[in-house]
């Protein structure tokens, strides 16, 4: 009985620790929201907001080339794998800075895992956030990489175990969060997201993986 204790209790804190290095936070809902999920027909998809940083450990700037693609590349996935369970409408958003999201984040992860009046005004008023259904999706993608080398670099790879170098930062980082806004009260009613090095911002197929593992609780109603 002690072992089995000791084992389920190893299990868990692998999990913990496994979530917390993934930055994975739990999913949150509002109460209304999660009653009527499975009911929802129609949903609104906002132009995902993206901004890829480029940094050498030099200089720092946004990568807008690849910004712009990610943008496009997300938009065409969430719309193609939600089309299939919702009544889709779009709404292109005009320019944004995605600092503006930061107290909303801090707010929503702040909170229990039970959202309860998360006022997201301000992000309506300053977007001009249009909607032709209760509920709208959006994607928020932070990335970063380092310009200087290709994706997944491991800077030791084919150097004499004496060599002394200085290491530069090579690795990737993805932060991806999802939002669903109540439209008429101007609320955030779900939120999830993951965090992690493990995708890189110029590899399709990892963004394209992440995408849907942060859709999935939406895809399946």
């Amino acid at each position: 009985m002690k072992t089995n204790l000791n084992n389920n209790f190893g299990k868990f804190l692998l999990v913990i620790v496994t979530l917390i290095l993934m930055g994975f936070i739990p999913a949150k809902y509002s109460s209304s929201f999660k009653k009527e999920k499975s009911k929802i027909e129609n949903l609104t998809i906002y132009s995902p907001v993206v901004h890829i940083t480029a940094n050498n450990n030099k200089t720092e700037y946004k990568d807008s080339t690849l910004s712009k693609l990610n943008q496009e590349f997300l938009d065409s996935l969430t719309n193609n794998l939600l089309s299939k369970k919702y009544n889709l409408n779009n709404s292109l958003l005009s320019e944004f800075n995605i600092n503006l999201f930061t107290e909303l984040f801090k707010e929503v992860e702040r909170s229990p895992k039970l959202l309860n009046d998360i006022s997201a005004k301000e992000i309506f008023q300053k977007l001009n956030l249009k909607s032709e259904s209760k509920y709208a999706l959006m994607l928020v993608y932070n990335g970063q990489i380092n310009p200087d080398y290709p994706p997944h670099y491991n800077i030791y790879s084919g150097l004499a175990s004496n060599s002394v170098i200085v290491n530069p930062n090579t690795t990737p980082y993805s932060d991806m969060r999802i939002l669903i806004f109540d439209t008429e009260n101007e609320s955030v009613v779900f939120y999830d997201m993951v965090s992690s090095s493990n995708f890189d911002p110029r590899v399709s197929s990892e963004v394209e993986q992440l995408a849907k593992k942060i859709l999935k609780k939406i895809y399946y109603k």
